[in-house]
């Protein structure tokens, strides 16, 4: 997780967010700015988790047998910071399209589709509508 702290530490210095660690590796970085996005990153056997926005919604990002790190994971943590980051809650708000523009190439978009609302109807992926974040600087 060296690398995420070292993708975060310019923010978190600049008390424009912070950020805590668990046992487990998981990095949660909580902006100041209540409209930008928070952050959890997760480390797994091949994928880190990074959950996004005020639901924390999530990217399985993989990564191979011999990787530790790629670029994917790091433009998309990236795209978090600079407020690149954008969330497509359907109408019944059990689809969603999560978009982190990359600059100078393509953007990495996740599209996940729960299936079905939760038994207690709240959304699962949060209130339907386009939802951007701003920059944490």
């Amino acid at each position: 997780m060296r690398e995420v702290e070292r993708l975060v530490r310019a923010v978190v210095e600049a008390g424009a967010a912070t950020m805590s660690k668990d046992e487990y590796d998981t990095i949660r970085l909580v902006p100041t700015n209540p409209r930008a996005a928070q952050l959890l990153v997760s480390p797994g056997l091949h994928w880190y988790d990074i959950g996004v926005g005020p639901h924390l919604n999530n990217h399985e990002a993989l990564i191979s047998r011999d990787e530790e790190w790629n670029s994917d994971i790091e433009a998309c943590i990236v795209a978090v910071l600079e407020g690149r980051y954008v969330e497509e809650v359907n109408d019944k708000a059990n689809d969603l399209t999560m978009t982190f523009g990359i600059p100078d190439r393509e953007d990495i978009v996740v599209i996940r589709r729960a299936g079905s609302t939760p038994a207690d109807g709240s959304p699962m992926y949060g209130k339907p509508g386009v939802h951007t974040y701003e920059p944490y600087l």
